[in-house]
């Protein structure tokens, strides 16, 4: 065994080799977790050095002598992946409930830089048929990045984002968030009603709830919605038979949707004859250049330079740097 150790003590190169070779031969372990079946061997003092917890958890007294350590809230697979990551170990995450997942172990043990590793993740791959999923997550852990990108998503892709399978899902507060917004891609605020009484009759079962109840609860988001921007046509095919509307409150809308009646409303609902703003953002971002396979220069007035990136991209304009008698200068040419 002495002949073993010797020869990955001097043949690994880096602290980080060396890390990863004991830790995969189970080697000078001196703890060890019980995460659900698994049995996951470790070293005190290298998760100390990555993480605060740990080490409140081994050198401070916390921890008793040689007592298995049990993990209850993190599955198996984010845990080693979270360790892995802690020996130098390179990881792979596979998805954005994967991300999320290795992100709540990253925040439970203050692994701040494996926590902006999964937020990365999230905001490169976040999409329309997630952002409701990861929105709902940016807020609970306070991630403004993140929520602000999931807003900007939720505004671009309205009507993909309301039929992606996280809709019926949704909290109150979420579909709240999104009537709030002035800007959405919507082709009518017939869209929104038809979010708000399907998520509601997806999750209310009116025979068990009381009237007052559940008019009560949904009162709350119908007085977001613009009634008043819908056509008559738009009335009479999503407005007419809905159950979430009293008669008197139909006839309410009605006549100032045609224009009988010019007065307020007066029941609480949304005065707003105003559609929802489109959105229309060209993002722009720096983009890792991963492969240059020409640049060329000779003396006139163009330039030529082949490269590779490392996302899809629409090319808008170039920034040019440059020395001129010593001096950096900027030029910009737009394209």
């Amino acid at each position: 065994m002495a002949l073993v150790m010797n020869d990955w003590q001097t043949k690994s190169k880096t602290f980080a080799e060396k890390c990863s070779y004991v830790f995969e031969k189970k080697l000078l372990t001196d703890c060890e977790f019980h995460v659900e079946s698994e049995k996951i061997q470790c070293h005190k003092l290298i998760l100390a050095m990555s993480s605060p917890v740990f080490q409140a958890m081994f050198f401070n007294g916390y921890s008793e002598e040689s007592v298995p350590i049990i993990i209850s809230d993190i599955k198996p697979d984010i845990f080693l992946q979270m360790i892995h990551f802690i020996y130098d170990i390179p990881i792979y995450i596979q998805s954005y409930i994967n991300a999320c997942d290795l992100y709540y172990a990253a925040k439970k043990y203050l692994l701040t830089f494996l926590e902006k590793e999964c937020i990365n993740y999230l905001l490169e791959y976040l999409n329309h048929s997630n952002v409701l999923y990861l929105y709902e997550f940016s807020k609970f852990h306070d991630e403004i990045k993140l929520r602000k990108q999931c807003i900007l998503e939720i505004q671009l892709h309205t009507t993909e984002v309301l039929r992606s399978v996280h809709a019926s899902n949704m909290s109150e507060d979420t579909i709240s968030s999104i009537l709030d917004l002035h800007t959405l891609n919507v082709p009518s605020e017939l869209t929104l009603f038809k979010m708000v009484e399907e998520w509601f009759l997806s999750t209310i079962d009116m025979k068990e709830s009381s009237s007052t109840q559940w008019k009560g609860k949904c009162y709350g988001l119908l007085k977001k919605i613009r009634f008043l921007s819908l056509t008559t046509t738009e009335f009479a095919e999503g407005i007419l038979t809905t159950k979430l509307l009293t008669d008197k409150q139909k006839l309410d809308i009605l006549l100032r949707i045609t224009k009988v009646m010019e007065t307020s409303m007066g029941n609480g609902l949304c005065e707003l004859r105003q559609k929802r703003r489109p959105v229309n953002i060209k993002s722009t971002k720096l983009l890792d250049i991963q492969d240059v396979s020409e640049i060329r220069c000779d003396g006139s007035e163009w330039l030529t330079s082949l490269f590779k990136v490392s996302s899809p991209m629409d090319l808008i304009g170039i920034e040019l740097y440059f020395r001129s008698k010593c001096k950096e200068e900027k030029k910009v040419d737009n394209i």
